[in-house]
């Protein structure tokens, strides 16, 4: 008698499981790691003279960087109005920022679990908040590629250029697909059941909210170039590729799966598109301080948002 592929109660790919656990946590690693040697070993042949730290360039930095995350999490309440559901800016803020912090847990379902959930307690319908973030998750991606491929043609050498347009060909197929799939009557049923809610919305909302997050991705790069030239002395060329290469980085770290909140994924991006016109040193000064600077406004505003629903709390039980 043959002996059973698996025990019973056991896992039927345990190695399967254990290689995907110990990459999760070693391809950000990795990436953190090669960038901090990068960051040492040619620090002693860089031009010290190009290290700068402007105060008041940083402090402008992060000041507009504030109105740039209210402005993503205001991206999302838009949408959630568009398709029927009347949720206040104040709740709405505090779900998106409270799931985006969740994104920093291992595992990619906490950020859709939690915003569908908390949505769900302010009378959301979950499959209203679903569509939602995957109409989110594809102006996000798609619009911040739409911005950078132009630039690329001029900004980036020959060999990058190329990747930025098989990063486009892929987002464009995939689109196609989606076109194609919504004339398959079995996916039609499906999307009719789980994302029915796309239907309500006409091209005219459709091509609004794609502007806006065109602006919202442009503000975002200018928000960084100045961030860069707070640390760095850059020429206006140099600027304008940071300005480019970070909404992409942001947003392929934004939904890599392979890492909590895309950790060591954006910084590897965006060293490898940064590097191309910048010192391998700067570059990877800028890539690992940028996780820096939005972590530290990120887990800001939400403290204070948290603050206040605490505050409002404790009012309301005195009350």
């Amino acid at each position: 008698m043959k002996d059973s592929p698996a025990v019973s109660g056991q896992p039927k790919f345990p190695r399967f499981l254990l290689i995907k656990r110990i990459a999760r946590y070693a391809v950000p690693l990795l990436a953190f790691c090669f960038l901090s040697y990068q960051l040492l070993s040619l620090t002693e042949s860089v031009d010290r003279s190009l290290f700068t730290i402007n105060l008041p360039m940083l402090a402008v930095s992060i000041g507009v960087l504030v109105l740039i995350f209210l402005a993503d999490a205001m991206g999302w309440i838009i949408i959630m109005r568009r398709l029927g559901q009347p949720l206040p800016v104040g709740p709405g803020m505090f779900i998106w920022f409270y799931s985006a912090l969740s994104r920093y847990i291992p595992g990619v379902i906490w950020p859709y679990v939690s915003r569908i959930e908390m949505s769900h307690k302010e009378g959301v319908d979950r499959r209203a908040t679903a569509s939602s973030m995957l109409l989110e998750n594809l102006y996000l991606a798609g619009t911040s590629i739409a911005l950078a491929a132009p630039l690329s043609y001029f900004l980036l050498d020959e060999n990058m250029f190329r990747v930025m347009t098989v990063v486009a060909v892929i987002v464009v197929g995939a689109l196609l697909v989606w076109m194609l799939l919504r004339r398959f009557r079995p996916f039609t049923a499906l999307r009719d059941k789980y994302l029915g809610h796309l239907t309500v919305l006409s091209p005219q909302t459709l091509t609004s909210i794609a502007l806006y997050y065109c602006i919202f991705w442009m503000l975002f790069g200018f928000v960084f170039a100045i961030f860069c030239s707070a640390l760095i002395n850059l020429d206006s060329k140099e600027m304008l590729i940071a300005a480019m290469a970070f909404p992409v980085s942001f947003s392929i770290g934004f939904i890599a799966s392979i890492s909590p909140g895309g950790l060591g994924i954006r910084e590897g991006v965006l060293y490898f598109l940064l590097v191309t016109h910048l010192p391998a040193g700067e570059a990877a000064l800028l890539s690992v301080t940028s996780r820096i600077w939005l972590m530290s406004v990120e887990a800001s505003i939400a403290g204070v948002l948290i603050l206040r629903a605490w505050l409002k709390k404790s009012l309301d039980n005195k009350g």
